[in-house]
């Protein structure tokens, strides 16, 4: 159900998503999901500790923000160490 939007915007009518939206919030999905993956593959599949799943999961997180999300790198470091204290 979609939800209701503003009708300053939109005339009071909600609009499905254009294709190109789709397409975006699917490839978003996709990448977002790999670090979930790869800590079940780790835990799973190659059977090792759950704080080295987590590490690859975080490794692996840490990579697509800064690459495919353009996260800047200083800001990845400091959430990473303020998590760590």
């Amino acid at each position: 159900m979609l939800a209701c939007v503003s009708s300053a915007n939109y005339g009071g009518v909600a609009r499905e998503p254009s294709r190109g939206q789709r397409e975006n919030q699917q490839m978003s999905f996709t990448v977002a999901t790999l670090p979930i993956i790869a800590v079940l593959i780790t835990l799973g599949v190659l059977q090792r500790a759950a704080w080295e799943a987590a590490l690859a999961g975080l490794i692996i997180g840490l990579i697509i923000a800064i690459t495919v999300w353009q996260m800047p790198s200083d800001r990845g470091r400091q959430a990473v160490a303020n998590a760590s204290q």
